[in-house]
């Protein structure tokens, strides 16, 4: 039963946070007339993030926040900056300049992209999964 609930979990997380992530291009380009600077509107997306990385972090199951070592800790935060922070940063400043049907389209498609790549120069071989796989991501 405790398994059963902590799928669901991991379900809900998931559902919101496709939703929310769903409607940044959105919610930007709608702040982006009245004046508010590309980098303001990342701040304050991070800033709403925090609490909610805190939650996960609280009921990450089988280690309480008290355990997570340093080292983690430090590696988390420093691919959080990068990848997050840099990105976002990246993809604000764009948006400011594209159409955010473009970015949406861009955003679905470059999974595809990076399949058609990866066959193209060998790397990978098409596979029946890998075209499910591509195809879920739509």
């Amino acid at each position: 039963m405790a398994r059963e609930m902590s799928v669901w979990k991991g379900v809900a997380f998931s559902a919101a946070a496709a939703l929310l992530f769903s409607t940044k291009g959105t919610v930007v380009k709608l702040a982006l007339p009245h004046g508010v600077a590309p980098t303001t509107l990342l701040g304050l997306r991070m800033l709403l993030a925090l609490p909610w990385f805190l939650l996960l972090l609280s009921v990450t199951p089988g280690r309480s926040p008290a355990a997570t070592y340093r080292r983690d800790v430090i590696l988390t935060l420093a691919v959080g900056v990068l990848g997050y922070h840099v990105s976002s940063w990246i993809n604000f400043l764009g948006l400011a300049r594209i159409p955010v049907g473009l970015e949406r389209m861009i955003l679905y498609l470059y999974p595809t992209i990076v399949v058609i790549l990866a066959v193209a120069r060998g790397r990978q071989i098409l596979s029946g999964p890998l075209v499910v796989a591509v195809l879920a991501t739509y």
